[in-house]
């Protein structure tokens, strides 16, 4: 098992805890609008008469209705919040890579954005103090599989927490973690969603 699978292993797990903790609070809060329900439709029903009956149904239907509902929200926020957990940490697990690791990744996501021609490249100040020395020879292979892109590495740091910035003729192509995540966002959340639920 991969460092990547313990850690999804254990962001799953602490996401089934965490969904059985709020499932098991959404249960406790409809079960007590039932049970509010019903002591309500008891005192209705003890009237005796056919409307009180009728308007003890409704009233208990109501709150079954209004039970479920809240249940659900509860259930929905729960996942929310359960998913975009598990997200901010898979962002957070690619900062503590190894450096060889997490720059590797680094080139496959700068290779795959660079454009067919000359730029210049800017990374965090955080990547900048501890690039290793062959990173220049590592984006140089990678990016030879796409013909007329160069990248030129700048000393001046860009104002991002990880990943990269490409600038093409003033105009910048934010390629950072941040900008990453927040872009797959939605997929992410869909597969993370058909992963756990």
């Amino acid at each position: 098992m991969t460092g990547l699978d313990k850690i999804i292993a254990q962001i799953a797990a602490d996401a089934d805890s965490q969904a059985n903790q709020l499932l098991g609070q959404a249960r406790a809060e409809a079960d007590a609008i039932l049970e509010e329900a019903r002591r309500q439709a008891d005192a209705l029903a003890s009237e005796g008469q056919a409307e009180t009956q009728l308007a003890c149904d409704s009233a208990l239907e109501l709150a079954k209705s209004s039970a479920q509902l809240a249940r659900r929200r509860a259930l929905l926020a729960a996942k929310q919040e359960i998913i975009s957990s598990i997200i901010e940490k898979a962002q957070a697990s690619i900062g503590r890579m190894k450096d060889c690791d997490y720059f590797a990744l680094l080139v496959k996501i700068i290779a795959s954005n660079a454009l067919p021609e000359a730029g210049e490249l800017r990374l965090g100040k955080r990547d900048l103090e501890r690039l290793p020395a062959d990173f220049t020879a590592q984006l140089q292979a990678a990016l030879a599989a796409r013909p007329g892109a160069s990248l030129t590495l700048s000393e001046t740091p860009a104002a991002i927490d990880g990943g990269a910035v490409l600038i093409y003729g003033g105009v910048e192509e934010n390629c950072s973690l941040g900008a990453i995540f927040y872009s797959l966002r939605d997929r992410m959340q869909d597969g993370v969603q058909a992963l756990l639920f």
